[in-house]
């Protein structure tokens, strides 16, 4: 049995006689409701899209999801309420992205017309936190589940240094143990991990003058206001 990845989200194994609707998010740009309750999904159900290495791993991973996650509703959903259309920006690359107060006003201030931030994404602070890999891996699925696709991973800071760096080895002296280290094989697996699930990882390392941590292993002239 084939089927296409929009076809798919409709094939939820519930226990009714009718098929329950309900709200997906992130919404899906098409949806289609069974109208005669559970679909059985077959034992060699596949989702067929464009041939790429990344979009391969991620059509296998949603198959999986599907022939094994159960999910049972709670209660019926009332039907979606009604909002006014979403404002449309100008595109990027606009030469003009502010317009010249009213014809009616004496005014010749300018007033902001767009806002273009063009990434959905979130921080994760493993400088006063650690997490591990699993815990990173998982933070990762949930922004690809959301349609979110930056993960900015501020790793350093004056808490902690748990980055290797080999030409450098005692930075790690600046980690909370010598287990809560990441390895740059670690950091490398991080960013792959990532690239194919949509999400784009953005490692940040601090620089001596905002952060002391592991600089000072190396050079303590390097950090000249460290406890300041």
């Amino acid at each position: 049995m084939k089927i296409t990845i929009a076809a798919a989200i409709g094939l939820l194994a519930l226990s009714v006689t009718e098929a329950v609707k309900v709200n997906p998010l992130p919404a899906p740009v098409t949806i289609q409701w069974a109208k005669t309750g559970p679909v059985k999904v077959d034992n060699n159900f596949k989702i067929v899209g464009p041939n790429h290495d990344i979009l391969n791993k991620a059509y296998s991973r949603t198959a999986s999801l599907i022939k094994s996650e159960r999910w049972s509703p709670a209660t019926w959903e009332r039907p979606a309420g009604e909002f006014p259309a979403f404002p449309t920006l100008s595109k990027r690359g606009d030469e003009e992205e502010f317009d010249a107060a009213p014809e009616n006003s004496r005014s010749s201030k300018k007033t902001l017309k767009t806002v273009q931030y063009t990434h959905r994404g979130v921080l994760y602070d493993t400088s006063r936190n650690f997490y591990n890999l699993k815990s990173l891996y998982r933070q990762i699925d949930a922004l690809s589940y959301a349609k979110m696709n930056v993960f900015h991973w501020h790793i350093t800071d004056n808490q902690s240094w748990p980055v290797e760096i080999k030409k450098y080895p005692q930075m790690t002296k600046d980690a909370y143990s010598p287990r809560e280290v990441y390895t740059q094989k670690d950091i490398a697996a991080i960013i792959k991990y990532g690239r194919e699930r949509g999400v784009r990882v953005i490692p940040e390392l601090d620089m001596p003058g905002h952060s002391s941590s592991g600089w000072l292993q190396v050079d303590k002239k390097a950090v000249t206001c460290a406890d300041s």
